[in-house]
């Protein structure tokens, strides 16, 4: 059975930090797991003497990716795409907060692999889905959305304001990503504006609040507060209080409801209350956990094929939905844990 790569590190970092207290015994275990998880990633995936990886396992050079923005960009290539290779700067990052000696893999291995996705040729500049030096590729907000909020959490762990300039960076294009149509909102892709994505807005909400608790300037607050209003007007069931995908540009909906994007809701609602002590943030999170975490108890196996609340059947379910970590909502814990909780363990397959 071959593994894809959309099944990186990031699920394992992600679940292995979930306990509020650090003195658990489980967490130098899984700790090590986290480690050793990285270890198996760069060991299968990766390639001789560049510090980029392959996109499956054993390596296909027929395998073309199904889910990109368009059939014209999926063609077989050498190296991952952006997406799944992104997974391992939040792994090292999640790593980093427990072990600071993981800043020689985050600089050393990581971050070289990422430049080679940077696209300065078109402005503002921002990380492509493929390497620089092949045929110009699609540009997704969603991806260096999280990109941005890995940098983030990267500044905050180390204090260096290297880190901290990449994520205002990635920023600008973020904001070039916005306009009046539908009265606001991100797009999904820069090349493809036929849409305004849950999965661009919630977490470009989490970024701006991030982003402000770094510079302490009130515009990414504002900007914050903005998005998080327009994804509600424009993408919340209020029935259950839980997300719908996307808005077209003639205003129609897309039902489904993934996991990854009511959970960077939850999470944006968490930093606005933190951010601003409105309690109706809090209340909105509140309501949108209490629908949505008593499915993600259920064994992997089963949150698969939940139909409205994931994908059915793709590998691109198990980076975002476990990247999607949430603020504990009660005071006195800033640990961050996963969305849902689950493990790794839950292999995707071509």
């Amino acid at each position: 059975m071959k593994k894809t790569l959309l099944l990186t590190a990031a699920a394992v970092a992600a679940c292995a930090f979930a306990a509020c207290d650090r003195t658990s015994p489980s967490q130098a275990r899984n700790l090590e797991r986290a480690k050793a998880t990285l270890d198996s990633v760069y060991a299968s995936y990766g390639v001789a003497d560049r510090c980029l990886l392959r996109e499956n396992y054993p390596f296909n050079a027929d395998y073309k990716a199904g889910y990109l923005a368009s059939e014209d960009q999926a063609r077989p290539n050498p190296y991952s795409y952006l997406w799944p290779f992104s997974g391992t700067l939040s792994a090292v990052n999640t790593i980093l907060e427990e072990d600071a000696s993981y800043r020689s893999v985050l600089d050393g291995r990581v971050l070289p692999g990422l430049a080679e996705y940077l696209d300065t040729t078109r402005m503002p500049a921002a990380y492509a889905s493929y390497i620089n030096t092949a045929p110009a590729s699609d540009r997704f907000y969603d991806d260096n959305v999280w990109l941005g909020i890995d940098f983030c959490d990267i500044y905050e762990a180390t204090g260096d304001k290297k880190y901290l300039a990449q994520a205002e960076m990635i920023w600008k294009f973020i904001e070039s990503g916005t306009d009046d149509v539908l009265g606001g909102g991100i797009y999904w892709c820069e090349q493809k504006k036929h849409s305004k994505n849950t999965c661009s807005n919630a977490p470009g909400t989490v970024y701006a609040l991030k982003l402000y608790a770094a510079t302490g300037d009130g515009r990414y607050l504002e900007q914050g507060k903005g998005l998080y209003a327009w994804t509600k007007e424009h993408l919340l069931d209020t029935g259950d209080g839980l997300y719908f995908d996307n808005v077209s540009l003639d205003g129609n909906i897309g039902r489904a409801k993934f996991a990854y994007n009511s959970g960077q809701m939850v999470q944006a609602g968490a930093l606005l209350y933190k951010a601003t002590g409105d309690e109706s943030y809090l209340k909105d999170a509140q309501r949108t956990a209490s629908t949505a975490m008593p499915p993600m108890s259920m064994p992997c196996s089963a949150v698969w094929t939940m139909p409205g609340i994931m994908r059915a059947t793709g590998a691109g379910c198990s980076k975002p939905i476990l990247r999607a970590r949430t603020n504990r909502l009660r005071s006195g814990c800033s640990r961050r844990v996963p969305w849902p909780r689950c493990t790794a363990a839950c292999p995707a397959s071509d």
